[in-house]
């Protein structure tokens, strides 16, 4: 799950981010047969906006409280000059990370 800039932009959607997110990854778990433990990986946003810090917060704050969810820390990844996407380079090792935290099962 690599999602957040547009809500990190706005006061309203990063205010309901955790929640939101909450309640995504619950429907989601219940919508597929077989899934209710599936595991849930969040990249965490690095874009620069007004209310970064408030969805970070909720992405780490939904990764500690949910079970078999775990956050991808992105801050050291440069993004592009359009401050909210990454490059090629970073890119791969975003997919990286998760690839990690997926083998290995890591929070």
């Amino acid at each position: 799950w690599m999602q957040g800039e547009t809500d990190s932009r706005d006061s309203t959607k990063a205010h309901s981010y955790k929640e939101n997110l909450t309640n995504f990854i619950k429907a989601l778990r219940a919508n597929i047969k077989g899934a209710e433990n599936m595991r849930f990986v969040i990249g965490q946003i690095s874009a620069k906006a007004k209310y970064l810090n408030v969805v970070q917060q909720a992405q780490y704050d939904v990764s500690q409280n949910k079970n078999n969810v775990s956050l991808v820390v992105t801050k050291d990844l440069p993004l592009k000059p359009d401050n909210t996407h990454y490059g090629p380079a970073s890119q791969r090792e975003l997919g990286k990370r998760f690839a990690d935290i997926i083998e290995k099962g890591e929070r």
